[in-house]
């Protein structure tokens, strides 16, 4: 089973429409949230214990989404996502993406790590195409002007406001420009300083590139996009 679908890019959330449902993709979360049984490309997942609803989701994004699919779903698949032509494609069979370079990841309770390199250091960032706003720990921008502010949330905290700064990342050895923010103290804490990591990558990351995160036999695979 091969089935693409067109990539609704509210506020830099990845977002699809199936059978009438719409659906938030979300690789940064360990489970889905959706109310009863999810039917998605042809599976039927049951239900997993969550700590808010899709109608909780759908208040802090400001659109209707029926489920957030996270990585008890997304497993099973090869994901490549293709913001240049607005698609994602989901597989059982395996994908391919030419001219693409393998990446190494690792996981931690199901989501995505890849070695990137920030401010001259490197180190591994969630994969998270939940996230509009990259982030970093507060220690990495502190002596660093911010561009901007801008608003974010995150499931169960609610809505939070962030300095922006503008910084060039690379990863295997693609430079591409990053918006990172700065996570209330709480969640950098639960997110990034008990897991080892040294930020989140989100949507600048997909922006950027094509990328097939192959969760069936745990291969990252990264080509320029546009």
């Amino acid at each position: 089973m091969n089935k693409t679908f067109t990539i609704n890019n509210f506020d830099k959330h990845l977002i699809i429409e199936d059978n009438g449902k719409t659906y938030l993709i979300d690789t940064g979360s360990p489970f889905s949230i959706h109310d009863g049984s999810l039917e998605f490309c042809g599976q039927q997942f049951p239900r997993s214990i969550a700590p808010c609803s899709p109608d909780d989701i759908s208040n802090l994004l400001g659109m209707h989404v029926d489920a957030l699919v996270g990585f008890n779903v997304l497993r099973h698949f090869a994901v490549l996502i293709d913001y240049g032509n607005g698609e994602i494609t989901f597989s059982d069979e395996g994908l391919s993406l030419p001219n693409a370079e393998v990446v190494p990841i690792s996981t931690r309770f199901g989501v995505p790590k890849v070695m990137m390199s920030l401010l001259g250091h490197e180190g591994l960032f969630f994969l998270d195409t939940g996230a509009k706003i990259s982030y970093v720990a507060s220690e990495t921008t502190n002596g660093l002007t911010p561009d901007e502010t801008d608003s974010d949330f995150y499931p169960g905290f609610g809505h939070f406001e962030t300095p922006v700064f503008n910084l060039e990342t690379t990863v295997a050895g693609k430079p591409f420009r990053v918006r990172y923010g700065n996570l209330p103290p709480l969640l950098e804490q639960g997110l990034m300083g008990l897991s080892g990591t040294k930020g989140i990558i989100g949507y600048d990351f997909f922006n950027n590139f094509k990328v097939l995160i192959d969760y069936t036999t745990n291969q990252l695979y990264l080509a320029y996009g546009h």
